[in-house]
């Protein structure tokens, strides 16, 4: 819901009393439903975690490291643990004496064919494997002193040699950067049918191919990563409130990989996210930190995180290369499509980044398109770099980026118009189950082509382009579909309560991500 937090399914979410003014929208097929928060986001009545305090709280700081590789020779905390303020300055060893689990990866299914999964550890190690990863957690009363004892914390290291592309990564005389893992492959899959697909390709009168690049990016939500994390010694009950977009599946993976836990020991909230984009999908090492470092020390710890932090610290997207090639009969129809899509996962596996290439792009590729025969393979690498995850879409954005690029060079090439390929190849009949089975069960894919075609008045657009051209600019015309395929959890837990003062409390794991 827009207000309240979303919690697990043992808390409630109380929803405060609307907006007099505002009035009940109408639900219904075709109606549009007025977003319920904006009243309160833009009187400044949102709840960030940036802005809470609980008493008693300490804050944490994280030392990380500015080596893409190195070996790890000694730490020294003696100078930070000595200052002002703090509470404890704390390393891997602390953690691991206490039995804590490495962050684990959900992604890898019976879908994936081969897989490696290094231990991805809270803290670092014996190795530091990107910039950015974690080494060290200060704890003091203030963030300035937290943040003074991180500068005095003294990481000896090596430096080693650092692959970062995913061409260097999987030369055959590449840096290997796992020893279970050989030529840097993290995992392996593929979908579709191989035979028929081949068939079709030895029948094609025409074929295209191409390659392309999906550069590396960052979400940069408007409010970093943030979180607050308690202990009560008496239910022995962990309580973390952060701005993750999914309260279940941080609970479950905190509870059962890292902590060992019962699931009803630990609570995950969530209040108002300003932004999540993918990037605050995932269990990251500061959640478990402020809940380890809360029973360590037997008070609140808080931690916001820097932008600069942010932009090393947490997941970064896409990074993958694909090559790709497209069918055609003589009169443009589609007749296969096959290829293979490479994902730069970074020096471990976050939660669920091998399902970007995996398992969403696959949903996606061939778009809106009918193409008989699809054979994709998809693989990730291994790199020194931050973990790569889901952003905006994950995995069908390549898709369609990847189909729509190959239709457009089919056009150029072959002399096909680009609309009418694109309006011969169009589902227009339903359900209709793609090569590689989804099952799209309606749609306007034609119609819709048309209306945009319509509305961008293509018959005139010589016309403005050339009274552009007399003023020294210079105007283009192109053309995209986009297919937004569905998927993520197909159940969720739910809990009405009517409360004694006549609100009603609902208690559900979706929550407002900032779009309303």
């Amino acid at each position: 819901m827009g207000y309240g937090r979303s919690t697990n399914a043992n808390e409630a979410a109380t929803l405060p009393d609307q907006d007099p003014q505002s009035q009940t929208p109408e639900f219904g097929p075709g109606r549009s439903v007025a977003r319920l928060e904006d009243v309160r986001f833009l009187t400044g009545s949102g709840r960030y975690v940036a802005d809470m305090d609980v008493p008693g709280q300490v804050h944490m700081a994280v030392v990380r490291s500015d080596h893409a590789h190195a070996q790890i020779r000694a730490i020294d905390i003696s100078a930070a643990a000595a200052m002002d303020g703090v509470l404890g300055v704390h390393i891997h060893a602390d953690l691991d004496a206490d039995g804590l689990g490495p962050l684990p990866c959900h992604a890898i299914g019976p879908h994936i064919a081969y897989s490696v999964v290094p231990p991805r550890p809270v803290l670092a190690t014996d190795r530091l494997r990107n910039v950015g990863e974690a080494v060290a957690a200060i704890i003091a009363e203030t963030p300035a002193q937290a943040l003074a004892a991180a500068e005095a914390v003294m990481v000896d290291t090596e430096p080693l040699a650092a692959v970062v592309d995913i061409g260097d990564a999987l030369a055959p005389a590449a840096l290997q950067l796992w020893d279970q893992a050989p030529g840097n492959v993290a995992f392996r899959a593929e979908k579709g049918d191989a035979a028929a697909t081949a068939a079709a390709f030895a029948g094609a009168a025409h074929v295209v191919e191409l390659e392309l690049v999906n550069n590396r990016v960052h979400a940069c939500p408007i409010e970093p990563r943030a979180g607050i994390g308690q202990y009560d010694a008496a239910s022995e009950t962990f309580d973390l409130i952060c701005n993750v977009q999914g309260v279940h599946g941080v609970r479950d993976e905190l509870a059962d990989a890292v902590f060992h836990v019962a699931h009803e020991r630990i609570r995950v909230s969530a209040p108002d996210v300003g932004g999540g984009f993918g990037l605050k999908n995932f269990l990251y090492p500061e959640w478990v930190l402020l809940l380890w470092a809360a029973k360590r020390h037997g008070r609140p710890v808080k931690w916001v995180a820097a932008r600069g932090e942010d932009f090393t610290g947490a997941v970064h997207g896409r990074d993958s290369r694909v090559k790709a090639r497209l069918a055609l009969d003589a009169d443009g129809n589609f007749l296969a499509l096959d290829g293979e899509i490479t994902g730069n996962m970074g020096a471990y596996l976050s939660g669920g980044g091998p399902g970007v290439a995996s398992r969403a792009f696959m949903t996606a590729i061939g778009g809106i398109y009918k193409v008989p025969a699809i054979h994709f393979r998809a693989q990730g690498v291994f790199t020194n770099t931050q973990c790569v995850d889901a952003y905006r879409g994950a995995g069908k954005p390549e898709a369609n980026f990847v189909t729509e690029r190959l239709i457009e060079v089919a056009a150029r090439r072959l002399g096909f118009d680009p609309i009418e390929l694109r309006l011969r190849n169009a589902i227009d009949t339903f359900p209709f189950e793609t090569a590689l089975g989804q099952t799209i069960d309606c749609g306007r894919m034609r119609a819709n082509i048309e209306d945009a075609v319509a509305h961008a008045d293509r018959a005139g657009f010589e016309t403005r382009r050339t009274e552009a051209a007399k003023e020294g600019k210079l105007r283009g015309l192109g053309f995209a579909c986009f297919l937004e395929t569905s998927r993520g959890a197909t159940e969720e837990g739910a809990e009405v309560r009517f409360a004694a003062d006549g609100k009603v409390e609902i208690a559900v794991g979706t929550e407002s991500q900032g779009q309303g």
